[in-house]
């Protein structure tokens, strides 16, 4: 069995240990016909098409049909439904910022 080259690692992704903002992204986790997301202060919107939540800096998306909350307990979201998209947008990035500009 062979290896994996750590120093090949740390060349291509520049550092072995992740920047302290992944730590502050959602988790979402992807099973069967279940989506459930960790860290959602709140909903957004939502329709059997799409749910929009707030995970403090990502907004997160879910693209589908049927789309439903089975539960929002604490800071964690189950979805149910097909997804076939997610979508995340920063709060301050540029393009958010251009949007609320009349």
């Amino acid at each position: 069995m062979r290896r994996p080259c750590f120093a090949a690692c740390s060349l291509i992704l520049g550092q072995l240990t992740p920047r302290a903002a992944f730590y502050t992204l959602p988790e979402i986790e992807l099973r069967g016909g279940y989506a459930v997301a960790s860290g959602c202060r709140r909903v957004l919107t939502f329709t059997p098409e799409s749910i929009c939540v707030d995970t403090g800096q990502v907004l997160v998306t879910f693209y589908g049909s049927r789309l439903r909350i089975e539960s929002l307990v604490g800071k964690r979201l189950m979805l149910a439904g097909e997804v076939t998209r997610i979508e995340f947008l920063h709060k301050w990035s540029d393009t958010q910022r251009e949007r609320r500009v009349p």
